[in-house]
């Protein structure tokens, strides 16, 4: 049976929302890789009418259909009750449980150097500047802050510290093809996989800011209590990690009175008027060039317009100032992804997915990006740490992974992705394609035994 049929699809790479609130949506952090209003295209599923029955069975074959199709929905809801049923502080007989402890540097405490006001007076003629404090930067000045003629009171930008603590993501995969991946946040460096099926395994050690560490295990239970422990002390592999982490961009350096435009300017947008959004914004940048918000927001809204190579411009500049950007990464992946190069928005996005590691809309992108370079083992990979991370995300991980497993033509593959997705997005509105394309899926696996 051929399997190479004319697709009619619920999933392709879409562009942005284009309502207004969804300028800033996802806390302002990014825009989309697809529409919500067009998700019927997210995937081109198996579905053509020269696959279909060409009539409606009736009578003792309907009847027997019904019959079927209800004894095998009661046994996929005993399945997911059993699974989902067995939660933590429980173990189904023998498996065993991982628990460990990822060891950070400080404590996953990074001290960064911050600039902080500092006011200080000093004794000066009434109109001129006073010398710099105590090699203080001087930042502006304020006169007649004390009301003494002779006194001068001034604005001083001392270098400060302060702490960031990070937080270690785990994810623990079988080794065996198309194995099952489970994720868990940690505690303070802390975690704990139970009910887990002896064999080998992948962990991999996600810390936000830093490249990710994969390690091979091989759990095989060595005590009574079926209990293994994972100690890792977590090194940067790349020095300039740590670099960037520690003099990572600082909003407090820049100026009241760009923030007073910024504020200008965001409050414009949020009443619809761009125009004079993109004025204050760009009086903002000209007071301070590093202002990474400014240029994120000015970036939005040329999106929104669809001028993508202004909005490109806005978030390359926007980088410059914080490489660190979860926005601006993510967003300029986005426009990448949009413009056909999947290659650079592959950079950008797994950047994106180093700094929120925990974010499934980060690791969808990314895996939209692969499928888009045609690397289908790594846009797998990424949609199951999705699903890991939250089976009922919005970006539906499931009908992408069933797109790839009907690339590949592993149909077994295939019906249980789009199995998974009825179970988690029951009242979705397009259920129906989903259980038509599964009829499909079913009986070309059928064709092909």
């Amino acid at each position: 049976m051929n399997t190479n049929l004319p697709f009619q699809g619920l999933a392709s790479p879409a562009g942005p929302e284009t309502e207004s609130e969804s300028l800033d949506s996802h806390d302002g952090d990014s825009v989309n890789t697809m529409n919500k209003s067009d998700s019927l295209e997210r995937f081109r599923i198996l579905y053509s009418k020269k696959n279909r029955p060409q009539e409606v069975p009736s009578g003792p074959a309907q009847t027997n259909r019904i019959l079927c199709l209800f004894v095998f929905t009661l046994l996929l809801l005993f399945g997911v009750m059993t699974k989902y049923s067995f939660g933590e502080g429980s173990d189904l007989p023998g498996t065993v449980t991982l628990k460990g402890q990822i060891k950070l540097v400080d404590g996953g405490k990074i001290l960064r150097k911050v600039r902080v006001p500092s006011f200080e007076t000093v004794e000066a003629p009434v109109g001129k500047t006073a010398g710099s404090l105590d090699k203080g930067i001087r930042g502006r000045d304020i006169f007649g802050g004390t009301g003494e003629v002779s006194s001068l009171k001034q604005i001083y930008w001392r270098e400060s510290t302060s702490y960031t603590e990070i937080i270690p993501l785990i994810f623990l995969r079988e080794a065996r093809e198309k194995g099952i991946t489970r994720a868990r946040i940690t505690d303070k460096g802390a975690f704990r996989f139970e009910s887990i099926a002896p064999g080998e395994y992948e962990i991999t050690i996600a810390v936000p800011g830093y490249t990710p560490v994969v390690k091979k295990l091989d759990l095989v239970s060595s005590n009574s209590r079926n209990e293994l422990e994972f100690t890792y002390s977590f090194t940067p592999s790349n020095p300039e990690e740590s670099r960037l982490l520690k003099d990572h961009y600082n909003p407090e350096s820049i100026s009241d009175k760009s923030r007073a435009d910024y504020e200008r300017g965001v409050k414009a947008m949020d009443n619809a008027k761009l125009d004079d959004a993109l004025v204050h914004l760009s009086i903002a940048i000209k007071r301070d060039e590093g202002f990474t918000e400014a240029f994120e927001k000015m970036g939005l809204i040329y999106f929104s317009r669809s001028d993508m190579e202004e909005a490109e411009k806005a978030f390359r500049m926007a980088l410059k100032a914080d490489p660190y950007s979860y926005r601006s990464l993510s967003n300029l992946g986005t426009i990448l992804l949009n413009n056909g190069e999947a290659a650079e928005a592959v950079t950008y996005h797994k950047l994106a997915v180093k700094v929120r590691p925990q974010d499934p809309q980060a690791r969808y992108n990314l895996a939209m990006s692969f499928f888009q370079l045609g690397d289908m083992e790594n846009a797998a990979d990424q949609l199951a740490k999705v699903k890991a991370l939250e089976p009922a995300h919005f970006t539906q991980p499931q009908l992408l992974r069933a797109e790839i497993y009907r690339v590949l033509e592993d149909f077994d593959s295939m019906i249980l992705e789009l199995e998974d997705f009825l179970v988690f997005f029951p009242d979705d509105p397009k259920t129906e394609q989903v259980r038509q394309a599964l009829a499909d899926a079913r009986e070309i696996k059928i064709g092909l035994n």
